[in-house]
């Protein structure tokens, strides 16, 4: 975590206008502000990212929140790319479940038994994904 403390060249990227401009755009807010920048690595072979949403894991008052999803490679269908439910920002239920299998089975299943589509694709080299702090979402094998 905050990278951007370990190297100028990843601090002026996260800290750049760019992202700054779009995410502020999508949030229809004038300005924003880094909260943390990560890094996550999925080994060849590695398992799923269970469901879940970001906001958990912020301790902010606010829930206007966004997160830019970086991929640093390309990430065709069989490498298991991020994906969304869509529209499940303001589903309450599953809020207070952390990253887990716990999280993976109910959030899956409620967002099934509701209707709401899993929508995922590959990413080329360049791409980012950004998505709403509640909007849950998981990544495959």
């Amino acid at each position: 975590m905050n990278l951007w403390e370990q190297s100028p060249l990843v601090g002026r990227f996260v800290m750049g206008q760019r992202l700054a401009r779009l995410a502020a755009e999508l949030l229809e807010v004038d300005g924003v502000r880094l909260y943390h920048d990560q890094s996550l690595y999925k080994e060849p072979g590695g398992g799923i990212t269970p469901a879940h949403a970001d906001q958990y894991y912020w301790p902010l008052a606010s829930d206007r929140t966004i997160t830019a999803w970086v991929p640093l490679q390309p990430v065709p269908v069989e490498m298991g790319p991020l994906g969304f439910y869509a529209r499940s920002q303001s589903v309450a239920f599953g809020r207070d479940l952390g990253i887990s299998d716990e999280s993976e089975d109910k959030i899956s299943a409620n967002m099934a038994r509701h209707g709401f589509e899993f929508v995922s694709g590959a990413f080329d080299l360049g791409e980012v994904s950004f998505h709403l702090g509640w909007t849950f979402h998981k990544a495959g094998a």
